[in-house]
């Protein structure tokens, strides 16, 4: 009987203890807000740096195709990758063809970002005395001349689907057929974090949109 006792209130504790760790460890959520007093106790006894799940994401990326004429005015703006999504869902279960195009060009747009860091790295390291906004201006512009002088993979994908995505969708439409060049530009749109979940109930809430790259202008 005190056997049986003993093992109980050990499993007990041994449960406990887990439930509470994958509760420590989990991403910002209301279950783990509301357990914030017995976190703080088991965070001053048992403090552990690792994580059950990677941290979520602080942003998603926007990818805008700009037409302009031949003075290089904007005639209009379309947004990328929203539409391939959304053919993605439209089209399953049978999207091979969506899926193929979706996995292309977001990881095509990751690289350019990857690539930009990099050069954002190089510029601050040479000239740290610069603001960061300086740096990341060089930073830009260096890339722009060399993605397309050495044909950096992910910037030739997106110039390709660029020209594919006027060919096929735009050439007839009548606002744009005095369109000469055009131009890539990339943003990250800001995702609101759990605890600050209330502000997506306030009227009007945008999530701010931060700019990354914009390329040389593209030749139709």
């Amino acid at each position: 009987m005190i056997k049986k006792v003993i093992q109980s209130v050990i499993l007990l504790v041994f449960s406990a203890y887990w439930i509470i760790t994958f509760l420590y460890c989990s991403p910002e959520n209301y279950v783990r807000i509301k357990s914030d007093g017995i976190l703080s106790k088991f965070e001053s006894v048992f403090y552990q740096r690792w994580s059950f799940f990677a941290p979520p994401a602080d942003f998603n990326f926007r990818l805008y195709f700009e037409y302009n004429d031949k003075d290089s005015l904007r005639l209009t703006v379309y947004e990328i990758l929203k539409p391939i999504a959304r053919q993605k869902q439209s089209a399953a279960p049978f999207n091979a063809n969506e899926q193929f195009i979706d996995y292309i060009i977001n990881s095509s747009v990751i690289e350019v970002n990857e690539a930009l860091v990099n050069y954002l790295k190089v510029c601050k390291s040479e000239h740290p005395e610069l603001s960061d906004q300086v740096n990341y201006t060089e930073a830009v512009k260096r890339f722009n001349e060399n993605a397309v002088k050495l044909s950096f993979p992910g910037y030739t994908t997106l110039r390709n689907y660029f020209n594919i995505h006027y060919n096929t969708f735009l050439k007839e439409d009548s606002t744009l057929k005095r369109a000469c060049y055009g131009r890539m530009i990339l943003a990250k749109i800001e995702l609101p974090r759990f605890e600050n979940r209330d502000s997506l109930l306030v009227k009007g809430y945008a999530p701010k949109e931060m700019p990354v790259f914009q390329s040389s202008l593209i030749k139709l």
